[in-house]
């Protein structure tokens, strides 16, 4: 243990200065050049998350991804939608199974107690997945707002390309569908 403890402070330090070392080598206009193409292309990830925070979809459209839109304002409309349907569901069933122990005639006259019950346990169940969804699709909008604006300095490669091919079986002649990664020079 011993040992552990007086390699710790060794390693640490060493890490160190071989860091300000590779710092020290590099030309300062080479860092500044960098800087003003990372500048003129980055997104700032804090906007993006903010505005996904207000308005889902909103942090999409900062960052220009405009494809991502429907897709965060369907996946959390649609969660939303499923609670309303789901409590609603539930308030009918809670309403025929008050009936049914009041004696009362019910909107299912053919489900006994136990079947209300348990019909509402579901639909009581199928509203919380609803709930926990749409709080995992909001994160998620805002997650992918914040990343995408992390990675706008990186350009896309207008060489590097996947495309979809037709290849064949040299042995059965065989027709297949598949992916092609390129690169071109």
């Amino acid at each position: 243990m011993k040992k552990v403890l007086f390699f710790i402070p060794l390693f640490t330090f060493s890490f160190y200065f071989s860091q300000i070392k590779d710092i020290q080598a590099i030309d300062s206009t080479e860092i500044s050049g960098t800087i003003e193409k990372v500048d003129a292309y980055s997104r700032n990830p804090t906007k993006a998350a903010l505005y996904s925070a207000i308005l889902p979809g909103l942090g999409q459209y900062y960052n220009k991804k405009y494809w991502k839109i429907p897709i965060a304002l369907g996946l959390i409309g649609g969660s939303i939608y499923a609670i309303n349907f789901y409590s609603g569901e539930l308030s009918r069933f809670k309403t025929a199974y008050i009936e049914k122990l009041n004696g009362q005639a019910s909107e299912f006259p053919t489900l006994s107690k136990e079947r209300l019950a348990a019909a509402m346990d579901e639909q009581r169940r199928n509203r919380d997945y609803a709930v926990v969804f749409t709080v995992l699709f909001y994160a998620l909008n805002i997650l992918d707002a914040t990343v995408d604006a992390h990675l706008s300095p990186f350009e896309n490669d207008k060489d590097l390309s996947f495309e979809p091919i037709l290849l064949q079986n040299p042995v059965t002649s065989e027709n297949k569908i598949g992916l092609s990664l390129s690169y071109k020079f």
